[in-house]
């Protein structure tokens, strides 16, 4: 029964995200019947709390506030033993939030909120991440993003922004966190707390099997947490980003944009120097979805014509126009344009060509101000254990340039050769020499490493994505467990900054791994692109950092100069900077005394 239950709960999830709470309400009192048959009252309960929320959503008020009660008699009668389940008191404090919220009680809502949301860390902090998302019972985050979005409507909008960033980035502390996630979210987790938690876990599905096989008899409470692992695992959840210190640390002439979906709708926390500023209605998430799907079937569709006939095309300026009137300037609205944008988008925003928009002005993005995007900040602001500047003391490699043509690609050779004339004393490794061995042996202590060649993304097993070397595939699973020092890598493949994004902002793929490994800032393509295209485009970034320009300006000018020359934004506005939203060392001069030092671990 408990089985049958769990899996019309997860049937429900899938209903209630492809927007049909009225189904997946259906299936949440489905699965309220096995749960009571099983005798498993605390998964009744917590069924119930979802329910309230599904029905609520749906537009039952009357039947959200019914499983309400319910779910509060149930509870009321529960043994203590199991009571204070944190899933159980994380999805009831939610529960109770929204159903005061649209009773007209804020403050309730939002002292509900608040608690849920810190029941949600501390119930993060006692799973191994290959189990959080199933043991939440929904999304992480999602009290966070309820809470930043009323916030937003009352005007708090440095609260909306903490309380948004306080559900994100969960993912980052695991049971293998060493190197910048450690220097992120503390040391790794005991021993002893690894083995009791997958020993619990164990237990968890065991109790599920034997439900199963005997539907009348209760199902016995999960052993407590021990004290001391109690105690060691709820200090453990990933710390707050302050608000305050964050735009101390910005420079004058940044903005970060960080965006969220609430109720269907697309909302905006712009951050600057100066302050906060949030918008709670920029598009619906159908429009948005709608906006950008026809931006990249145009853009596909020019991938179909000879390069010398692509041009662009009215369709294609309106598309980025519509949309850059709808996400990105009311954001610049009222303020000078910024040197330099940082952005986290979210949902459909992901796969946006963000360099080829335009600007008020008529200029495109990439003409007018440098450009990151954040695959989550808590990530972006992660540290390595030894700043940039101290390798040269350490004595450390030289860069490193791979290529990896695979006999297939003949653009690869000149593209390596044009940035070793740029970098001559960087080490290359090619042909039959780049092996998936050499390269995890020589990128360990590389400062910065540019790759060429073929790349895969794989949105069913996003730790499977790779790069192609001459025996084998390094995929991204190998590379999130190295401990690098590279102020950049250069991955000059498809389909290389794809992700696969979810509930909590976690960006899944091989640009997030190389960030964990270390790497402040990754250099990649959003989707498929042409072998002379990429080359290209590297030696003008190249040869611009040659002559001392940062990576991001020195992407930037190599982009305008594109768009400047009438190539296809097909061609160049598919690459994309992730990394760090802050200046890297050399970025900026630090003797400026408008740029304020603020030592990283005070952004958090």
């Amino acid at each position: 029964m408990v089985w049958t239950g769990e899996t019309l709960l997860g049937l429900a999830t899938v209903w209630w995200r492809d927007a049909n709470p009225g189904g997946a309400a259906a299936l949440l009192a489905a699965a309220r019947g096995r749960f009571a048959l099983a005798g498993d009252r605390e998964r009744e309960c917590c069924v119930l709390a979802l329910l309230a929320r599904a029905r609520l959503e749906a537009g039952d008020p009357r039947g959200a506030r019914t499983a309400l009660a319910a779910q509060t008699r149930l509870e009321a009668r529960a043994p203590r033993a199991w009571r204070g389940s944190p899933r159980l008191r994380h999805l009831a404090l939610a529960a109770r939030a929204v159903v005061a919220r649209a009773g007209g009680d804020i403050r309730g809502a939002r002292r509900s909120l608040e608690r849920a949301a810190r029941e949600a860390e501390r119930l993060a902090a006692r799973i191994l991440d290959e189990h959080w998302r199933a043991t939440f019972w929904g999304e992480w985050g999602w009290p966070h993003r309820e809470l930043a979005a009323l916030e937003l409507t009352r005007g708090r909008v440095a609260a909306a922004f903490e309380a948004l960033e306080g559900g994100r980035g969960r993912a980052l502390l695991g049971p293998t966190s060493r190197g910048r996630r450690a220097a992120a979210h503390g040391p790794r987790l005991p021993r002893r707390v690894r083995a009791w938690a997958a020993a619990r876990m164990a237990g968890e599905r065991g109790r599920a099997i034997r439900a199963g096989a005997a539907a009348a008899a209760p199902a016995a409470p999960a052993s407590p947490v021990p004290g001391a692992l109690a105690r060691s695992l709820e200090a453990r959840p990933p710390a707050a980003i302050r608000a305050a210190a964050l735009r101390r640390a910005l420079p004058a002439d940044h903005l970060l944009l960080d965006y969220l979906i609430h109720a269907d709708t697309l909302q905006l926390i712009a951050a600057r120097r100066e302050g906060f500023t949030g918008r709670t209605r920029l598009l619906s998430t159908a429009r948005l979805s709608r906006l950008v799907h026809a931006l990249l079937f145009d853009l596909r569709g020019a991938a179909f014509r000879p390069a010398a006939e692509r041009g662009v095309t009215a369709s294609l300026r309106d598309a980025l126009t519509e949309l850059a009137a709808g996400v990105l300037w009311p954001a610049l609205a009222g303020a000078p344009l910024p040197r330099a944008l940082a952005v986290m988008p979210v949902g459909p925003l992901t796969r946006v060509p963000w360099a080829a928009l335009p600007l008020p002005d008529g200029r495109l993005v990439c003409e007018a101000m440098d450009l990151t995007v954040l695959p989550g900040l808590r990530l972006g602001l992660a540290r390595p254990r030894r700043a940039p500047r101290d390798l040269a003391r350490a004595g450390g490699d030289p860069p490193l340039v791979v290529a990896s043509d695979a006999g297939e690609l003949e653009n690869v050779g000149p593209e390596t050769r044009a940035v070793l004339q740029a970098f001559p004393e960087a080490r290359l490794l090619s042909g039959p020499e780049a092996t998936a061995g050499r390269l995890l042996e020589l990128c360990r202590r590389a400062p910065w490493i540019h790759f060429a060649g073929h790349g895969i993304f794989r949105a069913d097993a996003p730790q499977h994505s790779g790069l192609r070397l001459a025996d084998r595939w390094v995929l991204a699973g190998e590379l999130a467990d190295m401990s690098l020092r590279a102020r950049w890598i250069t991955l000059s493949a498809c389909q290389t900054a794809r992700a696969l994004v979810e509930p909590g902002e976690e960006w899944f793929g091989l640009a997030r791994a190389l960030l964990l490994a270390g790497a402040r800032r990754v250099l990649a393509a959003q989707w498929d692109v042409a072998d002379e295209a990429a080359a290209r485009l590297m030696a003008g970034t190249y040869g611009r950092l040659r002559n001392s320009a940062t990576l991001p300006g020195a992407l930037r000018g190599a982009q305008a100069e594109a768009a400047r020359s009438g190539i296809h934004p097909l061609e160049w506005a598919g690459f994309v900077l992730l990394g760090s939203p802050l200046p890297a060392p050399g970025d900026l001069d630090r003797s400026d005394p408008q740029i304020p030092a603020v030592p990283d671990e005070h952004l958090v």
